[in-house]
């Protein structure tokens, strides 16, 4: 049994955020194998004979050719194109793709701070990052002739390593010739290179970093260094996390904020520095984002009534910071102005035993957060509440005690639906675990902040939530603002979904395995739907037999639990599981399985989602992941598909799953 030829991928960013499953190359198969063609020519003969019609999204049945190139093009893909959203309401009426602890490669305790991390998000479609800025160190660096003498020994052995490396790979592909590059494309394990060798392209890169500094002497090199030293850093306070220069983080920020999309950024500032330093990040800033800032100068921040829209704040950086400006700032003329606000300590306690603590946030800083001024939530009573520009930031366990909560529930509904509010993981997710995001969106939350790094449900229902879509989706009915929608409450229809797996096509391999792992390959596909288990705010449902989760239980502080916000529990999870039979191969068979989903209940399909994963069966050992997709229930194609699968890296594969998709929504 013979595999398609694999083709070159014009992408290679990994998924996550909404831009490997949208790309338009990895929607079409350039081959079919003899299982999947002997499965489209009986499904043509059947069509023929029966005189069953397709409709206008269904494949031509005028020929068999037409009727295969029909497959072979995206618009088989079972993934809907994005519509174009429109652009011009209050920010609080999108969805914003957003990421936590954005610097970390790693884990929170000791994962490495780095630039790579930004551009990496960046260019898949986040628009929502977070920074923690640190003190560099207290006292200036002076140059020393040392200094300059290692900075040369440095760059001349970089640059001979280099020119070394490159010559070598460059003689290597000339041998090899085009099969090596064809290779290459398909997966690092399929590849002639031994594991570990760089590739061409990260050669490049390298040579394009070198590159900045080329031009500069060693004695430039050591004095900005030095410099570097003294400003500002980016690390996870109070762990092992290596740090990062702040301006190299601003500096990477600017190089790829609108390359994969032109609406705006929101930068989340996490300030630990003093007031010194403040000014040192300001200045920053304002040098390395320059017209990308909002115009502070003669801003009447008490007069703005609406948040723009994302049309009008295109290639804007939206600087999100505690806001404590002075009641007048023209009555001082010293830069370093500072305020202090008592803010109330959230507790249980009664108030002769809550402490108060001042904050301190130097005001030119502040006067940054034109329209995303963070204030510390309390309760959405608080006159804070009522600024059309604040934002509030809840972890995920606030949002599960807010969520259940009779009065509280509804009360951030309806806050959500007209102010911005950003959700985050709670700290003990060391190991850079993701919270489900779906639960947050469902609350009205727009930036629902997951570790990009791990690549996990989380990050799953981000691809399926934001393919294609630049970073922003815009809220169904029911949810947007009262001057944006007349709706006042979410239309919650019943689903019956059944899904028809016919046959699987050039399966991707898991995680280090060479390809003769193929032809042992025993994939299974899991189909898990994800919609609304946990009720409306304030009404988290309690009977089992028709919920997932009971809340009351699930986040009483009395009683500690493993769950965290908007995750389903084992028994309640596996109601909305299905599971095919086991196939031999990475192309296979899979004996006509039906999958079948009847009747469920409160279903919004603009936020529920099918997720597909492919696992390779073990006969010893936990069962691995091979392969994956996310797709968002409004952009599920019906009739004959195929179902396009993405690598366990989150890169787009040559992986297909032929499927049959009766959809049903009433």
């Amino acid at each position: 049994m013979s595999e398609a030829r694999p083709i070159k991928r014009k992408s290679t960013l990994k998924a996550g955020g909404g831009q490997s499953s949208a790309v338009l190359d990895h929607q079409a198969v350039t081959e079919f194998s003899p299982l999947i063609s002997h499965h489209l020519e009986q499904l043509y003969n059947t069509l023929i004979s029966s005189n069953q019609k397709t409709d206008s999204t269904g494949p031509p049945l005028s020929s068999y050719n037409q009727f295969l190139s029909w497959f072979q093009s995206p618009s088989s893909s079972a993934l809907a194109p994005p519509v174009n959203h429109d652009l011009s309401f209050p920010l609080c009426n999108y969805y914003i793709s957003s990421s936590h602890n954005t610097y970390l490669s790693g884990n929170q305790l000791y994962g490495a701070a780095t630039t790579e991390a930004y551009t990496n998000v960046l260019l898949r479609g986040c628009r929502c990052l977070e920074i923690d800025v640190w003190n560099g160190q207290d006292e200036a660096s002076s140059v020393s002739s040392s200094d300059v003498e290692d900075a040369e020994n440095e760059k001349e052995a970089a640059s001979t390593k280099r020119k070394q490396a490159m010559s070598k790979l460059k003689s290597l592909k000339g041998k090899m010739g085009n099969e090596m590059h064809s290779t290459r494309s398909h997966s690092r394990f399929h590849s002639s290179r031994s594991p570990g060798t760089k590739s061409e392209a990260a050669y490049e890169q390298d040579e394009e970093v070198e590159d900045i500094t080329e031009h500069l002497s060693a004695a430039q090199i050591a004095e900005r260094r030095a410099i570097l030293k003294t400003e500002p850093r980016v690390y996870h306070g109070y762990t092992l996390t290596k740090d990062v220069p702040f301006r190299e983080v601003c500096h990477a920020i600017k190089e790829s904020a609108f390359k994969a999309s032109n609406l705006p950024v929101i930068v989340s500032l996490e300030v630990h520095c003093n007031l010194d330093q403040q000014q040192i990040m300001v200045d920053i800033m304002q040098e390395e984002w320059k017209r990308h800032l909002v115009d502070v100068n003669h801003q009447n921040y008490d007069k703005i009534e609406q948040l723009p829209s994302p049309d009008a704040l295109k290639e804007k950086i939206l600087i999100k910071v505690k806001w404590t400006p002075t009641t007048d700032s023209s009555e001082s003329n010293n830069p370093l102005e500072i305020t202090q606000t008592n803010e109330t300590v959230d507790t249980e306690a009664s108030s002769s035993t809550r402490k108060r603590k001042a904050t301190k946030i130097l005001d030119t800083l502040s006067k940054l957060g034109v329209y995303t001024r963070a204030y510390s939530f309390k309760h959405f009573s608080q006159p804070e509440a009522k600024i059309p520009t604040h934002v509030f930031s809840l972890d995920e366990n606030k949002l599960g005690h807010v969520h259940a909560d009779p009065q509280h529930g509804p009360d951030m509904f309806h806050h959500n639906q007209n102010f911005l509010v950003r959700i985050y993981p709670s700290g003990l997710r060391v190991n850079s675990s993701n919270i489900d995001p779906a639960f947050s969106w469902r609350q009205g939350a727009q930036m629902v902040a997951l570790n990009w790094q791990r690549l996990d449900k989380g990050m799953m229902l981000n691809e399926g939530m934001f393919a294609g879509e630049d970073g922003y989706v815009l809220k169904p009915d029911g949810f947007r603002s009262s001057d944006v929608s007349n709706q006042v409450q979410p239309v919650r229809r019943r689903l019956n979904l059944a899904i028809h797996l016919v046959a699987a096509q050039n399966l991707p391999l898991p995680l280090e395995k060479y390809p003769s792992h193929a032809s042992h390959m025993k994939p299974y596909v899991k189909f898990i739907l994800h919609v609304d288990t946990h009720g409306p705010p304030g009404q988290g449902k309690r009977d089992r037999s028709d919920s997932t989760a009971d809340l009351n239980s699930k986040y009483d502080k009395a009683k500690p639990s493993t769950y965290s916000a908007g995750e389903e529990k084992d028994e309640d999870d596996r109601k909305l599981k299905r599971k095919s039979k086991t196939g031999r191969t990475n192309t296979t068979d899979f004996e006509a399985g039906e999958m079948v989903w009847t009747d469920i209940p409160d279903v919004v399909e603009q936020l529920s989602f099918l997720r597909i994963k492919v696992m390779d069966d073990k006969m010893l050992g936990k069962d691995e992941l091979a392969a994956w997709a996310c797709i968002r229930l409004d952009r599920l194609k019906t009739g004959w598909r195929f179902l396009h699968l993405l690598d366990v890296e989150g890169s787009p594969s040559e992986g297909v799953l032929l499927v049959h998709i009766d959809k049903r929504v009433h």
